[in-house]
């Protein structure tokens, strides 16, 4: 088995483990689980797969994390209780698990570390009947990391028995100690005989397991195949994960570039670079996360045992650690670099380097700063490779020190982290007339830019506006500054989007600026949909970048869109049974047909991204909107297509009221936004009636 997929909904980004998550989104999260499960485990078997069919040869289970609601912690304080009323936890939190285990046969569970409703997660047997309810009883859960003696830190149990046996009375199927601990279900046998524990509930738990082994085949060949080990690091492998990083690249900003003193001056978008036309000029990459020069590289225990720098790490996070001693993960200096080396040598840019600032706290901030803004001003282009390093955005180390070393990876603040805002506003202010600053993101969570306007004369997020362009690589991998490259030099085209909005800063969280994730509100608007009308004192409740958001070298418009109603149903009382019939088997309730242009001089891709206003009178305040479709598109310069995106009675169902709770497709009329992102003012509408 292995520990995946996660399928956490961060919706608060100060979390440093959000980058771990596939988006706030439960729709998409659901789908992209849902996708790793089938690579990861094989496709489902039947309609409702379950654990007692055998394991496909070369697949290994799924133990999806964690069970439930951990991307909601307080304060986005790592494993902090989750704050959320049981509406929210089972229309939203709850749904990438209906998807996991009724479409995918999802095998294991791992629980969460934190509490809910004031209880802890490895004691629920609450939530425990909540999954099992989903057709999950046969399958197994494992505890996250030591948390059966959590239960001691929570104070709900006193000795280690009590603790064992309020986890195993939830379910928990097998202890994950982690370190060198004893496991504190090695007294079970007490437990039973003084009565915490029934044996029933033991052989429960034990036939999980043991089911699951039969299962994957381990009484009939213990060993792994060897054959599917001499496929790791194939070329075909290779090359699929630098195709996800290019595709994982997101364009935020492109222009116009500052600094002109007209518009002739320089060009007005300054991506895509060509590099010939800096044939004997200076590019400069500036920033702690562009190059390994200047770079402490043993900063962390486990960068140091790769012999990988700080920068190498920041591409990679968390997933650095298996990936073997023949992993070199190139900087983006590395890159460019050689592929200057590659021109003729009269028609060479000089590409260089400064490292700037720190990423976390120094208590010598200015350290780096002199060389840097040297460079920034003599160069004709600059690289700006700014973000987070693998401490200020992971699961990170309680404790650590002033200065942010060796801490948890959770932010009370969005800002650029350490000595990196300072750095970026000084090379505003370093470069000569003209010359674009491009600032690459390499990244876990949604950036501010200077949200309070410290730094700007008090302008919110000023350093964006004079920035000339922005592209976010998140954690890209080992091809991460293979395709960064590949996006700056326009080989390829940027097409990823935003799978979280970036609010403007930290007051928004929660808020309007949060989508799909704040009730309609009617005293706010006639509109009900406008979910932005009521704003705050100083600024409005916008979001600096909407989900789903990303630009293109070229440029789209979406016109008129037509809705195919595909759900059969007559009148009266059969009505609800057909719609409960497309709930369960997810089909195809309605086809959403969208024409989109192409209208620039590039080839490119857009995402057309279908949202949903629910239907009035069902019995529960609905969302303003929330994603139920969506579909990659690539169009030549020019193109005119008709795209074609299916709705399922998956994607649109929705949680009835308490008590109940049912999950279903509900009747009524849905509006529908047919757009390039959450929040796009050129939105094409329509009216998908469910009868």
């Amino acid at each position: 088995a292995g520990y995946a997929p996660e399928v956490n909904l961060y919706t608060d980004p100060r979390n440093g483990r959000l980058q771990e998550g596939f988006s706030e989104d439960a729709h998409l999260t659901s789908e992209m689980g849902l996708a790793w499960l089938i690579g990861q485990q094989g496709p489902p078997t039947s309609p409702r797969p379950g654990i007692s069919t055998y394991l496909p040869k070369g697949k290994i289970a799924c133990v999806a994390k964690h069970f439930m609601a951990y991307g909601a912690s307080q304060g986005g304080v790592d494993e902090a209780p989750a704050l959320l009323d049981e509406y929210t936890l089972r229309d939203v939190y709850l749904r990438p698990w209906e998807v996991l285990v009724q479409r995918g046969g999802l095998r294991a569970a791992m629980r969460s570390h934190q509490a809910w409703n004031h209880w802890p997660l490895h004691a629920s047997t609450y939530l425990a009947g909540i999954i099992n309810a989903l057709g999950f009883n046969d399958s197994w859960t494992v505890s996250d990391c030591g948390d059966v003696r959590h239960l001691l830190g929570f104070e709900v149990a006193e000795t280690d028995l009590e603790a064992a046996a309020l986890a195993l009375n939830a379910s928990v199927d097998m202890e994950n100690r982690c370190g060198s601990t004893n496991t504190l279900y090695e007294g079970l046998d007490v437990a039973i005989a003084t009565g915490l524990l029934q044996e029933e509930t033991l052989n429960r738990s034990v036939a999980r397991v043991l089911r699951h082994k039969f299962a994957a085949g381990l009484f009939d060949d213990p060993y792994v195949y060897p054959d599917e080990l001499s496929q790791m690091r194939s070329a075909s492998h290779l090359q699929l994960a630098q195709e996800a990083a290019i595709q994982g690249v997101v364009l935020l900003k492109n222009g116009p570039t500052k600094g002109c003193l007209n518009d002739s001056e320089c060009p007005t978008k300054p991506l895509p670079i060509n590099l010939l036309d800096y044939s004997g000029k200076t590019i400069a990459i500036i920033g702690p996360l562009g190059g390994c020069q200047e770079n402490p590289g043993n900063d962390t225990r486990y960068c140091k045992l790769k012999g990988m720098c700080e920068a190498s790490c920041a591409l990679l996070g968390k997933t650095f650690q298996p990936l073997g001693d023949r992993a070199k993960v190139p900087t983006l200096f590395d890159v460019l670099t050689r592929e200057v080396s590659l021109l003729p040598e009269s028609s060479r840019p000089h590409v260089l380097f400064a490292r700037g600032c720190d990423v976390d706290q120094s208590d010598n901030p200015t350290k780096f700063l002199a060389p840097a803004l040297e460079l920034a001003a003599k160069a004709d282009l600059v690289l700006l490779t700014l973000g987070d390093n693998i401490h200020s955005c992971s699961e990170g180390f309680r404790g650590g020190t002033p200065y942010g070393h060796g801490g948890g990876g959770d932010r009370d603040n969005l800002d650029l982290a350490g000595g990196q805002q300072v750095l970026l506003h000084k090379v505003l202010q370093s470069r000569r007339s003209g010359v674009p600053v491009v600032l690459v993101l390499i990244h876990g969570r949604p950036v501010t830019f200077d949200a309070y306007g410290s730094l700007s004369g008090g302008r919110r997020n000023g350093l964006l506006e004079e920035v000339d362009a922005v592209l976010s690589a998140g954690r890209g991998g080992e091809f991460a500054s293979v395709g960064l490259l590949e996006i700056l030099r326009g080989v390829e085209e940027p097409s990823g989007r935003l799978t979280t909005s970036w609010p403007r800063n930290v007051g928004q969280i929660g808020g309007p600026a949060s989508p799909a994730l704040h009730e309609v509100v009617s005293a706010w608007a006639d509109d009900p949909a406008n979910q932005f009308m009521r704003g705050y004192y100083f600024g409005d409740a916008t979001p600096l970048f909407p989900f789903g958001f990303g630009l293109s070298y070229t440029s789209f418009a979406f016109h008129s869109a037509q809705v195919e109603v595909l759900l059969d149903t007559d009148s009266g009382l059969q009505n609800d049974f057909v719609r409960r019939e497309a709930k369960q088997n997810n089909l195809v309730v309605a086809k959403v047909q969208v024409q989109i242009a192409n209208e620039g001089t590039r080839n490119g891709f857009t995402v057309v991204q279908v949202y949903a206003h629910d239907p009035k009178n069902v019995g529960i305040i609905r969302y303003n909107r929330r994603l139920v479709g969506f579909k990659k598109q690539f169009l030549i310069a020019g193109e005119t297509k008709i795209v074609e995106v299916d709705i399922t009675a998956d994607a649109l169902s929705f949680v009835s009221a308490p008590p109940m709770y049912e999950r279903k497709l509900f009747a009524g009329t849905y509006r529908l936004f047919i757009a390039q992102n959450a929040n796009d003012p050129k939105e094409v509408l329509a009216d998908l009636i469910i009868r």
